[in-house]
């Protein structure tokens, strides 16, 4: 029984990390799209 709340918190955890890094994945993009825009 132990063992739930353990692997559904590793879950969570596992989509927070993917969700963290997509955001700043999307951030990036965008803010080197607009630095691009700005030099052109």
């Amino acid at each position: 029984m132990d063992n739930i709340p353990k692997s559904a918190s590793l879950v969570a955890t596992h989509i927070l990390y993917i969700a963290t890094e997509t955001f700043f994945y999307l951030i990036s993009r965008t803010s080197s799209a607009v630095v691009i825009q700005k030099i052109i």
